[in-house]
């Protein structure tokens, strides 16, 4: 789900998660970055984040947890609930990432925001959107 520019329901996997799997995960869904939580679901405690860059040249993808080849929440630039959206987008665009994880005071991830959003909103300005920020889709028959 997307709320205001912000991913509010993103995929999140577990640290114990094998690469193999990740790999299924990222098929079906079409994805290759995903917020690594302590249960594997939203509004659970963020442990870091796993790309396509941290995976591409492992060997040994069956048997590796994904907590090996993630990037540590230590190492992340996160920003806190209630960022405005402007604010939000500005820490993407200084810090050069790819995701920006936003976390309650308790370091639990309430939502994500992506930098392939932000292109995309810069590309299509004239998108329609509902008030939430989600793309609105119209057909015709003629």
């Amino acid at each position: 789900k997307y709320k205001n520019g912000f991913i509010t329901h993103p995929i999140c996997v577990k640290a114990s998660l094998t690469i193999e799997e990740l790999d299924k995960i990222r098929k079906s869904c079409g994805f290759t970055g995903f917020p690594v939580t302590a249960d594997g679901s939203m509004d659970s405690e963020l442990l870091g984040l796993v790309t396509k860059r941290d995976t591409d040249f492992l060997e040994s993808r069956g048997s590796m947890p994904v907590s090996e080849a993630m990037t540590k929440r230590a190492e992340l630039v996160t920003a806190e609930e209630g960022i405005e959206l402007a604010a939000a987008n500005q820490i993407i665009r200084d810090s050069k990432k790819g995701k920006l994880p936003i976390l309650n005071k308790e370091g639990q991830l309430v939502a994500l925001m992506t930098r392939t959003d932000l292109q995309k909103a810069a590309d299509f300005p004239h998108a329609t959107k509902d008030k939430e920020k989600r793309l609105m889709v119209a057909a015709a028959i003629g």
